[in-house]
């Protein structure tokens, strides 16, 4: 499976390569009043608006008021629709090993449904993130109504 190792916080996670449409360069925001927690802003890409998640927040993580230097939007698409996602690095594009998966199995509530499983690379356990599944319908709607 061909993976984008990316950080957020202290920790580095990887998302599937074929989940994202493109990396782009932190961007001005425009706020959205009233948005929910997880929405960081409005971005305008090349004449559409895209909405841009806070994967910080997701993660139960404190969100940066301001964007840094080696911030980047990843776009994906989520329910039908594009979605930006910010996070803190893109560190780099590599192909795994079948072998290097380590089945998690969390169920219950709680259990957010784009965490994946572990991963084994160069003897760290990293983190899967399913991009495609960061809202929820009713998130997802609620975001609809922002836009």
């Amino acid at each position: 499976m061909e993976v984008l190792f990316l950080r957020v916080a202290e920790a580095t996670y990887l998302a599937p390569l074929a989940s994202l449409s493109e990396v782009l360069m932190a961007a001005a925001l425009r706020p959205v009043p009233t948005a929910p927690g997880f929405l960081r802003g409005l971005l305008n890409l090349r004449g559409r608006v895209v909405p841009v998640i806070d994967l910080r927040e997701r993660l139960n993580l404190p969100s940066r008021p301001h964007f840094q230097r080696r911030n980047r939007i990843l776009r994906v698409e989520v329910g039908g629709r594009d979605l930006g996602v910010v996070v803190d690095e893109v560190r780099r594009i590599a192909v795994l090993d079948p072998a290097q998966r380590r089945h998690l199995t969390l169920s219950g509530e709680g259990v957010e449904p784009f965490l994946g499983d572990l991963w084994e690379v160069d003897g760290e356990l990293l983190q899967e993130l399913h991009l495609s599944q960061l809202l929820s319908d009713a998130e997802l709607e609620a975001l609809g109504t922002q836009t």
